[in-house]
């Protein structure tokens, strides 16, 4: 039973020709897809930034007749606008600190983001987060692992009420759970 189907061209000699082709042809990119690629890589980029559209691009890499390094290169090569960024950094400071992000906060987180060269919004919320939580006033402000453990034993953990600061080791006296704490260490009696 003989194949049906194209026939082999001269510069072939056998019939498995057809199937030996197929990665070559299945590893390249028509036209069209190949500005369909380039055209959402551009959308991620404006929209998410750089980061997102870099990953998507470097995901492409298999293709014989797409290399996306020089479209990588131009995209984080580009500035970045930081004052996009200006809404991410005034929730965490609003989310951590309790106040809101002043114009000297953003200024530092901005020359510190450029320092360490993060482009990407979740980048750089999470390097904001860490930079406020490293600070004196985050210490004091933010709970540990160790003060969630804490509070689960005996309660939520007192706060100064000028400052915000948490009073480590205090918890708000209510009388019932101090009356159902004593009657379970004394058996219910």
């Amino acid at each position: 039973m003989a194949l049906r189907g194209p026939d082999p061209s001269e510069g072939h000699h056998s019939s498995l020709s057809q199937f030996e082709d197929y990665p070559f042809t299945a590893s390249r990119l028509s036209k069209g897809e190949r500005k369909r690629i380039k055209s959402y890589a551009r959308t991620l980029f404006e929209q998410e930034g750089p980061g997102s559209a870099t990953a998507y691009l470097a995901g492409t890499r298999g293709y014989t007749n797409f290399r996306p390094d020089t479209l990588i290169g131009k995209y984080l090569s580009k500035p970045v606008d930081y004052e996009r960024f200006r809404p991410i950094g005034s929730l965490a400071f609003q989310d951590l600190l309790g106040r809101p992000m002043g114009e000297s906060d953003f200024a530092q987180a901005v020359d510190y983001a450029k320092a360490m060269g993060v482009k990407d919004p979740s980048a750089f919320q999470s390097l904001l987060t860490q930079r406020i939580a490293s600070t004196p006033e985050g210490q004091s402000k933010i709970k540990s692992q160790a003060d969630i453990e804490w509070e689960s034993e005996r309660g939520p953990m007192a706060r100064d009420p000028k400052t915000g600061n948490l009073l480590r080791g205090f918890f708000y006296y209510n009388p019932e759970t101090v009356a159902q704490m004593a009657n379970s260490m004394v058996g219910g009696a």
